[in-house]
């Protein structure tokens, strides 16, 4: 961090460094809309259109649903399987899923 440079600006500049190498692919997308098939799909959508994220804290219940921490960590494992993510940190696989997600809805219309 140089003297000029503030904390946020900082860390604006090393996310995006970060995310540099990362690159949502069509064929990723076509392979996470076939892993979440129709029943994923629409429970993401839901999600989507309910709460404004495909990853919102649901609190319906007793219990907090973090979504990201159970339906996204799925996607991740998924994801990392994929040749396609061949190289990526979890940094990478925690910031890009959610954009990988909401492409596949859109794909489904």
């Amino acid at each position: 961090m140089s003297n000029d440079e503030s904390f946020g600006e900082m860390f604006e500049r090393v996310l995006d460094e970060a995310d540099a190498g990362v690159t949502i692919t069509d064929s990723l997308v076509g392979a996470v809309t076939g892993f979440l098939r129709g029943e994923g799909l629409a429970f993401f959508r839901e999600c989507q259109e309910k709460h404004g994220t495909v990853s919102p804290v649901l609190t319906e219940g007793k219990m907090p649903w973090p979504v990201h921490l159970r339906e996204g960590m799925q996607v991740r494992n998924f994801m990392r399987k994929r040749p396609e993510c061949e190289g990526w940190t979890d940094h990478d696989f925690d910031n890009t899923w959610k954009q990988v997600v909401e492409l596949a809805i859109k794909e489904q219309g």
